[in-house]
């Protein structure tokens, strides 16, 4: 997923603090995707802002904002969620696996 992407998802939300989540089960819902990222403890409180399907990645990929201010280069830029490997994407962040 490139920048671009990632960019026009972002448009209006403040870049510091979204992020696009990647990889998680297409059944679950925007509050069990916040509440399994703030278990995880990497970026604090989050709301999902919109959830897609996306065939580059054949997967979900939601838009998220956090409420503390984190460096990206920091956040591990995967998280593991129930078994299930999720991605965490910053604006400059692409998953080496996606095509750009």
């Amino acid at each position: 997923m490139s920048s671009l992407v990632l960019k026009k998802m972002k448009r209006g939300l403040i870049e510091d603090l979204s992020v696009l989540v990647v990889g998680f089960p297409e059944e679950m819902k925007p509050n069990e995707i916040e509440e399994s990222l703030y278990a995880a403890e990497i970026l604090g409180r989050v709301k999902v802002h919109t959830s897609i399907y996306n065939r580059k990645v054949k997967g979900m990929v939601a838009l998220c904002t956090h409420l503390k201010e984190a460096d990206l280069d920091k956040v591990p830029k995967e998280v593991q969620v129930e078994g299930i490997t999720w991605t965490i994407l910053g604006a400059e962040q692409s998953p080496p696996s996606v095509p750009v």
